[in-house]
């Protein structure tokens, strides 16, 4: 177990988390303390240690804590990098399990690991939201305060 695991506030407070509950975020703070570049090769046996059963586990997977492949035994947390800044979002390769989750792990940009790489444009914005989408990725020059600079 490490004693220097630190959390990120902003991410423990917010709404996406704010939808589990309380045994679950107190199992998702034990996993942080058992992972190692942010695999946790025995979440089960933590569950137990708690002395919740698994529906608090199928909790976090459900709600995208936890990333699992089938038929393997450790999970992923996914947000790991979020509360670890100086940690190496590739520092998994590092790890055992890497021959099993090459390919198939992807960290974005904010530090989130999911099962799909990083896509450019997310898909699903309802179509009543996509001009406004469009206007933020390519702002026109029309609505510009600040005039151009001309010689």
């Amino acid at each position: 177990m490490k004693n220097y695991t630190m959390f990120n506030y902003n991410f423990l407070f917010n709404d996406h988390f704010a939808q589990v509950s309380n045994q679950a975020k107190l199992y998702y703070v034990a996993l942080n303390f058992y992972a190692i570049n942010g695999f946790v090769p025995n979440p089960l046996q933590v569950l137990d240690s708690l002395g919740y059963d698994k529906g608090v586990f199928n909790e976090l997977v459900v709600n995208g804590e936890l990333l699992q492949l089938p038929n393997r035994a450790e999970v992923f947390i996914a947000s790991y990098f979020v509360h670890n800044p100086g940690a190496q979002c590739y520092s998994w390769r590092a790890t055992p399990y890497a021959v099993y989750w090459e390919n198939k792990l992807h960290v974005k940009k904010n530090g989130i690991a999911t099962f799909s790489p990083q896509e450019d444009e997310p898909k699903d914005v309802p179509p009543e939201y996509k001009d406004a989408l469009d206007e933020i990725q390519n702002p026109s020059q029309a609505d510009d305060d600040v005039l151009p600079f001309e010689k």
